[in-house]
């Protein structure tokens, strides 16, 4: 298979079972950082902000998963994200939330 030039054409290629989840986790993101750049990279949807690699999403047969890319996150937003946390998006009856899970 090609690698997709686009994050539309990765979404069309993907597993029919995970568009949906592509596009709503694409709306979220765009929605939340409405500058974001978008691309592919490791043949997958990567979302750059300020010039610097955000996250990247990627459809499997089964599932869909997300990947933040936690150094240059936790450089920027580590006052909001502290080492006994973590924002984990899911899908909660067809819509993506993002919860937040505490450790001790």
């Amino acid at each position: 298979m090609a690698t997709p030039a686009t994050i539309s054409e990765y979404i069309a290629s993907a597993p029919p079972k995970a568009r949906k989840s592509l596009r709503q986790i694409r709306g979220a993101i765009k929605k939340a950082a409405p500058d974001i750049k978008e691309r592919i990279s490791y043949r997958i949807p990567t979302f750059d902000l300020d010039g610097k690699y955000l996250l990247y999403m990627a459809a499997f047969k089964g599932h869909v998963s997300i990947y933040p890319v936690t150094a240059s996150m936790m450089a920027k937003y580590g006052k909001q994200v502290s080492a006994r946390q973590m924002i984990i998006p899911c899908l909660y009856r067809n819509t993506v939330c993002f919860a937040k899970i505490e450790f001790n």
